[in-house]
């Protein structure tokens, strides 16, 4: 097992625990020995991830926070892989494929352009051309501003930010304020 492989497994096999003192440390300073406290699952990626991969043991390591006896009646954990959604996958793939296809014939015309100049040897004027013309390219191509227009109506954000997908974050939100809800009611 290489280093960096055995860093990502010692910090997942210790997360429930550290988490727990993370806990109780903020229910010290506070002085709130019954501090209630949502835990969200990472969700990213939805239910597709692959059983052995990293976000899959962090899943793990979370869900365990919740068994853990002394934070019984003061701690829920909420699955939000269920609220990822099939765009969240698909618009960024489609808008890169639809700006590579605009990218290609951008990159056909140029070199149909210079071919018989000493130019059209020379890698980077071929970039710095392809690039200026690119942008402007992107803006007039009707079917690349459609699917621009879809993507950016689901993402705004990186996929670690679950794309910046609002709907992820209410229904997000909403879970955890059930949570939250429910433990209040323990008192």
């Amino acid at each position: 097992m290489c280093a960096d492989r055995k860093i990502r497994q010692q910090v997942l096999d210790e997360y429930a625990s550290n988490f727990i003192h993370l806990v109780q440390d903020l229910r010290a300073e506070f002085q709130v020995p019954g501090l209630r406290v949502v835990v969200g699952e990472v969700g990213v990626d939805g239910e597709n991830i692959r059983p052995d991969s990293d976000m899959a043991r962090l899943r793990a390591a979370q869900a365990k926070i919740a068994e853990r006896p002394e934070l019984q009646e003061t701690l829920r954990y909420v699955r939000t892989a269920p609220f990822w959604y099939p765009e969240l996958d698909e618009l960024p793939r489609k808008l890169a494929a639809e700006e590579q296809r605009v990218k290609q014939s951008i990159m056909a015309r140029i070199k149909e352009e210079i071919k018989d100049r000493p130019e059209a040897s020379d890698r980077k004027t071929m970039e710095r051309r392809i690039n200026a013309a690119l942008g402007k390219a992107l803006e007039m191509d009707e079917a690349y501003q459609k699917i621009k227009a879809e993507h950016d109506r689901h993402i705004s954000h990186w996929t670690c930010h679950y794309q910046g997908s609002a709907r992820v974050y209410v229904l997000v939100g909403h879970a955890f304020a059930e949570a939250m809800k429910e433990l209040l009611r323990l008192k």
